[in-house]
């Protein structure tokens, strides 16, 4: 368990500096997989969230399967995400915040 706020931006920061890295090593994956593979057909999906809309694209012969589990992947973080903040907000971390400057 996290006691202060400054841990939790701690851990914030070294997720999505995880978040890119995992980014950048799928996107190296796929680009030298076409690259090896010129003469077969690949498929793509993604989804891309814009506030509460979700933009769904998929291409290729298995493209609808990849953005059905893009979709799932992406409602399970929401799901945890939400899961986390509200024991957060029930541990009293909202709480805990302080002017600067307040004396007392």
């Amino acid at each position: 368990m996290i006691a202060s706020r400054e841990g939790f931006s701690e851990l914030g920061f070294r997720l999505v500096i995880i978040g890119f890295a995992l980014s950048l090593v799928g996107f190296v994956l796929v680009a030298v997989s076409a690259f090896r593979s010129q003469g077969s057909s690949t498929s793509a999906g993604i989804v891309i969230f814009v506030g509460p809309i979700p933009i769904l694209l998929g291409s290729g012969p298995r493209g609808t399967e990849l953005v059905a589990v893009g979709l799932f992947l992406a409602a399970f973080m929401v799901l945890l995400l939400s899961f986390l903040r509200s024991r957060r907000i029930e541990s009293g971390a909202e709480g805990e915040r302080v002017r600067e400057g307040e004396v007392g």
